[in-house]
């Protein structure tokens, strides 16, 4: 063995994470063993008290609610499990105050993002800079006035448990986790899954912010893969923030809808897009998928198509009286939820009938090809710019339903799609799959689509 591999280079005494934590320490340099395991950060200096660089929350609880992890962001602790889940199921009959905010869910909420070296307000910033532009859902104007009535009454409610739920899904969703060994069922994950079955609401406005929640809580589930689960936690947050709880989740068709609803939805005026009518848009599109997997189950025919592709042709001729440039289609949730809706009915009705497409349909694929790989160069070359504003991006499900879109377009299509077209799929996809688990799946869908068409099978 070489001389230099018997011995090891050491700190004098324990790191300070060890010291304050009462652990055992092997001093290795630059990290010892405990702090790499945990990914905790691992420091030497002994000139400085070890009080200053902790949390003051650790002279209120005997143990850590939560470590940050420097791939990963933050992570709970069992300690922290437990708090949470007890203080849920606990906020009947407890008094709140300002000596007793730490029993509230929210004061709870506070410590454990101090464990991170963060702050409600610093979540919520984090939030509305990088992920809202993903589901632009949540309203800031709300969050920042109630963040900032609870700072100047210097203590939280028990009314503020959904928000402090909330803020638990937006820290949640802050940060990927990039670990290779780590999965997203983190401890976070999960209990913030059973907190938002305890949370009780009391008013309407908290109510919204338990829905904002379930829905940041599917966001994370579909963008890892998680299909039950983001269709469970969807059909309970529509459940849980209706008061009499009688709604029950179902697939949106025509005569599952009110019927004053289905002129609104479905008699879109396109002549000016503002946000009401693009909000129309992308409800109408909904419906369209809600038809298009209803039609699914039975023979689908050119008919079951009309509506979805009469709303794509309406979403494009605005574009086209509006715009100077014709050659890019508009860059929209309703067009990529249309195209997601008329791509699968096109591809059902392939794969049902074992033929290739008809004249017909052999033009609705090369016009909704054109839409899809036209959305993706357009969306490939924000990426590039990485612009700040995200007044042009689409929102994750946006994305979601495009990138599935082209896939599927790759897949159907004779001869594939183009080689230029298949190389910028292949670029946004890689750049969607490092911040959501789905793009991975897409991803090794058009390598096997790419993979069918070099390498035929041997018969």
């Amino acid at each position: 063995m070489p001389p230099e591999r018997l011995f090891e280079n050491k700190a004098p005494k324990a790191c300070r994470h060890c010291r304050l934590h009462k652990r055992r320490c092997d001093k290795k340099l630059p990290s010892c063993s405990t702090c790499s395991s945990k990914w905790n950060r691992c420091e030497y200096d002994d000139n400085s008290p070890i009080e200053t660089v902790e949390p003051e929350t650790e002279l209120k609880w005997s143990e850590p609610l939560a470590v940050s992890r420097f791939l990963c962001g933050l992570e709970l602790t069992s300690a922290g499990e437990k708090q949470l889940l007890w203080t849920a199921c606990q906020t009947e009959g407890i008094p709140w105050g300002p000596e007793f905010n730490s029993r509230t869910l929210m004061g709870l909420v506070k410590d454990i993002f101090s464990y991170g070296g963060t702050t409600t307000e610093q979540v919520a910033a984090e939030y509305f800079a990088k992920v809202h532009e993903w589901i632009p859902i949540v309203n800031e104007a709300w969050i920042t006035a109630e963040l900032k009535s609870i700072s100047l009454q210097g203590y939280a409610r028990p009314r503020d448990d959904a928000l402090a739920l909330l803020l638990l899904c937006m820290g949640m969703v802050n940060h990927h986790c990039r670990h290779p060994n780590h999965s997203p069922h983190s401890t976070l994950y999960r209990t913030t899954r059973r907190l938002f079955t305890l949370v009780d609401t009391a008013n309407a406005s908290h109510l919204l912010a338990k829905l904002q929640a379930g829905l940041l809580l599917t966001t994370y589930e579909c963008g890892h893969g998680m299909a039950v689960e983001a269709s469970s936690t969807l059909a309970t947050a529509i459940v849980l923030s209706c008061p009499n709880g009688e709604v029950a989740l179902l697939i949106p068709t025509r005569g599952l809808l009110p019927e004053d609803v289905i002129p609104f939805v479905t008699q879109v005026e396109y002549a000016v897009m503002n946000t009401e009518t693009k909000f129309q848009a992308r409800v109408y599109a909904a419906l369209c998928i809600g038809e298009a997997i209803t039609a699914g189950h039975d023979d689908p025919d050119a008919s079951a198509c009309a509506a979805v592709e009469k709303l794509l042709h309406h979403l494009v001729r605005q574009h086209a009286e509006t715009t100077d440039n014709k050659d890019i289609y508009p860059v929209c949730e309703g067009m990529a939820m249309a195209l997601s809706a008329v791509v699968s009915l096109y591809k059902e009705r392939i794969r049902k009938f074992r033929s290739t497409a008809d004249a017909k349909l052999d033009i609705d694929i090369k016009f909704a090809y054109n839409i899809a790989f036209e959305m993706c160069r357009v969306e490939g070359a924000l990426i590039k710019k990485r612009k700040g504003s995200h007044a042009h991006r689409l929102c994750f499900s946006g994305l979601g339903c495009l990138y599935r879109a082209a896939v599927d377009l790759d897949e159907i299509c004779p001869n594939g799609s183009a080689p230029e077209d298949f190389k910028q799929l292949r670029e946004n996809l890689k750049w969607f799959s490092r911040h959501w688990s789905v793009g991975e799946r897409l991803l090794w869908r058009s390598t096997c689509n790419w993979r069918e068409r070099v390498l035929p099978p041997p018969f």
